[in-house]
């Protein structure tokens, strides 16, 4: 979940480039990921992380197979994981999570089913309404909201975003090479970002321009890992996190700094002479 405000994510001019097997692109720009916190999650699978904040109190929200309930884990108290409600009925391979509580009472929580079917409840988890990739996908994992739209991975190289019961718009990512599991929105100068990954590999990073995504680069993650599952972005906080698991099979969840040094490219370069 974002509640925007207008502010810039250490945006910097500066000369950088980034580049990558995945995608390789010219005057791109410096991003960077620093580790803040790290915990290990034992008693469950984490799947699919949104922010949720209310007040004072926040809480990163994630869906497990473990339970049948949408769980939330406190920053605060690493060993709190609580339910904030228990998942649609049909919904047998929960995964992703979005919330709406920008201006709703009660907020409306939508989760995907790593299919295409995606559940959205607006009564605190009284009821539960399904309906159908609104991209047309086939392969529903993570999610986000944008202030006034959802974002959900759309299988292969791309992503939806959406209003629910409303209109609906793809966007093919190019430089993932495969199949998007991990998405966040953020931040970033006067609009927001996108963060999407594949489930291994780097994460990569978009602006929205009011109309698509420009590519901005991408990064690594800051430790060696198995399997990737989850991003969130929290305002309150100003951090990233991210959900994981090692080798060994344990579910974690570390909370990054992202840093994005703005690159001059030509385009940049002369709106930047312009300006003078």
């Amino acid at each position: 979940m974002l509640l925007f405000t207008v502010y810039s994510l250490l945006a910097t001019a500066v000369i950088a480039f980034a580049s990558s097997s995945e995608g390789a692109q010219d005057d791109t720009d410096a991003i960077t990921l620093t580790v803040v916190n790290h915990w290990p999650i034992y008693e469950c699978s984490v799947y699919g992380l949104d922010v949720w904040e209310n007040g004072s109190s926040m809480g990163v929200a994630f869906c497990t197979y473990d339970s049948d309930s949408l769980l939330s884990f406190d920053p605060e108290d690493w060993n709190n994981i609580s339910s904030l409600g228990p998942l649609a009925a049909s919904n047998n391979n929960s995964y992703g999570v979005a919330v709406n509580d920008n201006l709703t009472s009660p907020p409306v929580w939508v989760t995907s089913n790593m299919n295409d079917t995606l559940f959205y409840t607006d009564d605190n988890f009284v009821t539960w309404n399904s309906f159908n990739h609104p991209g047309g996908g086939t392969q529903a994992y993570d999610m986000d909201f944008d202030g006034s739209h959802y974002w959900v991975t759309n299988g292969s190289n791309s992503v939806t975003r959406f209003q629910i019961s409303g209109s609906s718009q793809n966007f093919t990512l190019h430089e993932l090479g495969g199949t998007a599991r991990l998405l966040c929105v953020f931040p970033y100068q006067l609009s927001f970002g996108l963060a999407v990954a594949r489930r291994t590999g780097l994460l990569h990073f978009y602006s929205w321009n009011e109309a698509s995504l420009d590519y901005l680069g991408n990064c690594d993650f800051p430790t060696g890992y198995w399997d990737s599952y989850g991003l969130a972005f929290s305002e309150s906080r100003d951090t990233m996190f991210w959900s994981y698991s090692t080798a060994s099979g344990i579910p974690c969840i570390y909370e990054l700094n992202l840093g994005i040094e703005v690159s001059l490219n030509h385009s940049t370069w002369g709106a930047i002479k312009a300006s003078y």
